[in-house]
């Protein structure tokens, strides 16, 4: 995904090109302190053979009651390319990665975290990709957070993949 080529939506529904989101990223972390947190997720969709992919943009400060702001891109994309758990998980770290990069390098902003829906407790069956996707993450110099605090792909992006 080029960040810059598609649409972003807030959760009202309204339309934002990239730049616009980068003036609202700006004037929201320069008054009100908020950092920049980027997270995917993905559901099967129930009545298609597709699946739904989320990606969220948020601004936000755990110690700002004035709370946060997203926005939000989604694709659809057939089951058949995603065989796999993992191939699902991949497709959504490369989508908030990409959307990082997008707005470190494009747009000039800091990323404080990419937001990845895996789980590390050994009982799940995402747990075995988790050391992976972590170092992808890492790899292009954001941190990582993982289940349970991943707020901004476990519950923003999948509002929006259902």
């Amino acid at each position: 995904m080029e960040a810059s080529k598609v649409s972003w939506y807030d959760g009202r529904g309204n339309i934002y090109t990239l730049s616009e989101v980068r003036e609202i990223f700006e004037r929201r972390m320069r008054s009100l302190g908020q950092s920049i947190i980027v997270g995917s997720d993905s559901h099967r969709g129930r009545k298609t053979h597709l699946i739904e992919c989320a990606t969220a943009l948020c601004v936000w400060n755990r110690d700002n009651p004035k709370g946060g702001w997203y926005v939000f891109h989604k694709s659809s994309l057939p089951q058949k390319n995603f065989p796999s758990l993992f191939d699902r998980l991949y497709y959504e770290v490369q989508e908030s990665i990409d959307a990082a990069v997008s707005i470190r390098d494009e747009l000039g902003l800091p990323v404080a975290a990419v937001h990845v829906n895996v789980n590390p407790q050994e009982s799940e069956a995402s747990s075995k990709y988790a050391a992976a996707f972590r170092g992808m993450v890492e790899a292009y110099g954001f941190k990582c957070v993982l289940k349970p605090n991943d707020w901004a792909a476990g519950s923003v992006a999948d509002k929006h993949a259902r």
